[in-house]
């Protein structure tokens, strides 16, 4: 990671925006300052380093850097003046790794003390460790490896300052002077001495220091390589030690599981007894489950045969009501839901010149519903042309309460009388209904202002007559939610498609002739047969009257 992205951590962006476009125009002074700045493994320092830097300022300088500097040195050196300026010799701990690293350190700070480096383990014995300038490893630590392997593995070096002099330039001095102080006592002492010979007293002492000097040296080397070859081998008997206690613990812990697995031969017979048990307990569970399930879907088959048969004894026929002659034209439509026996309920009655039509869904399925359906049917069949419709619908509601409690249900209905040129009717809580006027072209609904059957009321104002004025060829429609709720995927048909389907066709037809009402239902019914991706999913009655 190189400054850029130190100084975008923290937050200064216009310099690092600077510091980019310089990158820019010279790679190579921008691939020095990144080896510069490079960091070591402490996650903290980026942020310690940008820190450094926005406090003392140090923009000039690194601009310098970037394009005056024509080596490393010069941007050590600068960053190491520039902190000294500002009296702040920490920086030198983020200066980066290497032999550059420790002679700046000790060629402008003589006086500081051995700080610590982190290099890494390259083979031989750390031999890229610098030892210039006087500087020699004092003590090797190993720190925790990044990765497993010696390759990978971080050494923690501090370093200590040696004398510039080595043991050779010692000797060479030391028999120097030796030599000089023998040859200038013979030639005091001894008259007669000639010039070879003095050289030869002087001489001899000198070539006997360079030589004690150099095997000084060498055996110093030797100590050094010695010390941290016995140090390499210490880490690595530790190694081995932790290795041969990692392997007595794996022994151990093999030794435990082998214990475990020997399981007494009797206490497996049990074992096996007891799940030889189990699984024939289970499989007489089983099929006991399965005899219930058969006896229930008998059952369930029973029921459904029975309440259709009952269901198809009670409504009106649909073939009987289109082939009958009636005062008005009309075409009755009762469509079955395919998996269960539905609520839906209609009945058609004609007398003295009014006609009296019921219409109505009990929610839920099954025999239940077909039975409130065959009370509502039965009731109204008795007294429907001899009450009006609030005292029909009050009396309704009263003895289906009663049924309609125990199945926790309700139902919604819709009773409509034509007489004197006009539809009076009671929406109990039921959707679906209007009538159309031909001549405005408008459709009017039969909108519902009551609560459904089944409520807890006991006088007339909860049934609520309303009346439409009806003229010649006005078209009423009533349906079940079967109608207006059958659905492709997430949507439902809707009233506004069956009000489109019937406009259509009025408007198709010639004037003065209007449709039959048998069209208008089969069109309604191939809408919504065109409309549903799978079967029917609940009942749908429908009826089509011609005023």
């Amino acid at each position: 990671m190189g400054l850029l992205d130190y100084l975008t951590k923290a937050h200064n962006e216009e310099l690092a925006r600077q510091l980019l476009q310089t990158e820019r125009k010279n790679a190579y002074q921008a691939s020095m300052l990144e080896e510069a700045v490079a960091l070591t493994q402490d996650e903290d320092l980026p942020h310690k380093l940008a820190r450094h830097i926005l406090k003392l300022e140090l923009f000039d300088t690194l601009k310098l850097m970037l394009n005056g500097s024509n080596s490393l040195h010069d941007a050590y050196r600068l960053l190491i003046k520039e902190t000294e300026r500002f009296g702040d010799k920490d920086y030198i701990d983020y200066l980066p790794e290497g032999k550059n690293q420790a002679n700046f350190i000790y060629h402008y700070y003589p006086e500081a003390k051995p700080h610590p480096f982190y290099c890494k383990y390259r083979g031989g014995l750390l031999s890229h460790v610098p030892t210039l300038m006087g500087l020699a490893p004092a003590k090797v630590e190993e720190t925790e490896c990044v990765t497993k392997g010696d390759a990978n593995c971080l050494y923690q070096v501090s370093w200590e300052k040696q004398p510039f002099t080595s043991s050779l330039l010692k000797g060479t001095l030391s028999g120097g002077i030796i030599g000089g102080t023998l040859a200038i006592m013979g030639n005091l002492l001894i008259k007669g001495i000639g010039l070879g010979q003095l050289l030869l007293i002087f001489l001899i002492p000198l070539f006997t220091g360079l030589l004690t000097g150099h095997f000084v040296d060498l055996y110093r080397q030797e100590q050094r390589k010695n010390k941290l070859i016995s140090r390499q081998q210490k880490l690595l008997r530790k190694k081995d030690q932790l290795l041969g206690e990692r392997q007595e613990e794996i022994q151990a812990i093999a030794t435990e599981l082998s214990q475990k697995d020997r399981l007494d031969l009797e206490e497996l017979n049990q074992l096996n007894e007891r799940l030889n048990q189990m699984n024939y307990e289970l499989l007489q569970r089983n099929v006991k489950i399965l005899q219930e399930h058969e006896e229930l879907r008998n059952r369930q088959e029973h029921e459904y045969s029975m309440a259709r048969s009952i269901q198809k004894s009670i409504l009106l026929d649909e073939e009987e009501f289109n082939h009958k002659s009636w005062a008005l034209q009309g075409s009755l439509a009762y469509q079955p839901a395919e998996q269960h026996i539905g609520g839906d309920f209609y009945d058609y009655l004609e007398d003295q010149g009014r006609t009296y039509i019921l219409l109505g869904d009990v929610s839920g399925h099954g025999l239940g519903a077909v039975q409130v359906v065959h009370s509502a049917l039965s009731y109204f069949r008795s007294i429907g042309k001899k009450r009006c419709p609030e005292k029909l619908m009050k009396i309704l509601n009263k003895f289906l309460q009663k049924d309609l409690r125990k199945l926790t249900s309700y139902a919604t209905a819709i009773y409509c009388v034509i007489q004197d040129d006009a539809l009076h009717y009671i929406n109990a809580a039921q959707r679906g209904g209007f009538v159309y006027k031909p001549r405005e072209q408008r459709f009017v609904p039969l909108t519902s202002i009551n609560r459904p059957l089944g409520s807890a009321i006991s006088d007339n104002r909860f049934f609520r007559k309303q009346s439409i004025p009806l003229e010649p060829g006005d078209l009423i429609v009533i349906y079940t939610d079967g109608l207006v709720e059958a659905n492709s995927g997430a949507e439902e048909f809707g009233s506004h498609r069956i009000e489109q389907i019937v406009r259509s066709h009025y408007q198709a037809a010639e004037t003065g002739h209007y449709p039959h009402p048998h069209q208008v239902k089969e069109a309604l019914l191939q809408g919504v047969e065109n409309f549903q991706e799978s079967g029917q999913a609940d009942d749908l009655t429908l009826l089509v009257l011609k005023y």
